[in-house]
């Protein structure tokens, strides 16, 4: 199935159902709810907001840039020079410069996968923009985004991205209080199960959404390897859309999460019996008007 967006023909996730560092900072310039262009189908009124939304974060920029006494081009003069072809020689996201598809995740190496997220964020917002969306930046965009949860939710944990060592070892495994039960504000849907706490695992599963899901993984053994998984949830140069999870609100809630199909069909033992994210997953594909991926009944707890 696939949609038209404007002179672009892409798969199902469109700029309207997909959660993204696009809309990242938009967001920030939102005063109320005219300016919330969520849920919006119509194309044009979509535009219109975000471009509002747009002009206001360029005044807000201009007017900082004035306290700074540095000059500042007309969003819309900039727009115009990039569709002209007159962009600077120092526009590092010109129509010839390479993007930065490679986000080098699961590889233990946590500035390298700093500066590769930053540029990411940079080179796509900027295509965004300019009004030149790249259809191969799906994928990345996709797991950028289950990326940046997980941050989140290490951050929550206060695990300080230690997920990002390769050798790293679960603070909830190390710790005999179980890291304090994860704090007591710590959302329900990320405290850790017994298994977390007595199994020695990596603590990117820790971040994990469902408790069901991380039960699983840590079920399949000690001969595991689970850096096949952790490449298809947020890596980019390993699979495909369709083989990965899809995050569009709260990273600690299940609901907010979808199960790909492929992803579904070459990991059904990491989710099986989920059934929260079975739900949300039906409930993520009924909104673009896609059929459910899961039978009801796999969708009520057992």
């Amino acid at each position: 199935m696939s949609k038209n967006i404007d002179h672009l023909t892409i798969g199902v996730y469109d700029d309207i159902i997909l959660p993204s560092v696009l809309s990242v900072r938009l967001q920030n310039e939102m005063h109320g709810r005219d300016d919330d262009w969520s849920g919006t189908t119509d194309p044009a009124k979509r535009r219109k907001i975000q471009n509002r939304l747009h002009q206001r974060a360029w005044r807000r920029r201009q007017m900082m840039q004035r306290k700074l006494g540095v000059a500042s081009k007309d969003p819309d003069a900039e727009s115009e020079g990039v569709r002209q072809g007159s962009r600077g020689p120092d526009t590092s996201c010109s129509e010839t410069s390479e993007p930065p598809i490679d986000l080098w995740l699961c590889l233990g190496d946590v500035e390298k996968t700093q500066r590769s997220l930053a540029r990411f964020e940079d080179y796509a917002y900027s295509r965004f923009l300019e009004g030149s969306p790249r259809t191969d930046l799906l994928l990345t965009l996709i797991k950028f985004n289950v990326f940046r949860a997980l941050m989140a939710n290490d951050k929550t944990l206060g695990f300080v991205n230690q997920w990002l060592q390769g050798e790293a070892i679960s603070p909830f495994f190390r710790s005999h209080d179980g890291k304090q039960a994860a704090v007591p504000t710590c959302p329900a849907n990320l405290r850790p199960t017994n298994l977390q706490l007595t199994v020695e695992h990596h603590p990117w599963i820790d971040l994990l959404p469902d408790p069901r899901m991380r039960n699983n993984i840590l079920l399949l053994g000690d001969d595991y390897d689970d850096g096949p998984l952790c490449h298809d949830v947020v890596d980019n140069r390993h699979g495909k859309q369709s083989e990965s999870l899809i995050v569009w609100g709260d990273p600690c809630n299940p609901d907010s999460w979808e199960i790909g199909e492929d992803f579904y069909k070459k990991w059904p033992s990491v989710v099986q019996g989920c059934h929260r994210l079975f739900k949300a997953t039906n409930n993520w594909r009924i909104r673009r008007g896609e059929r459910k991926l899961f039978p009801d009944t796999l969708c009520i707890p057992r």
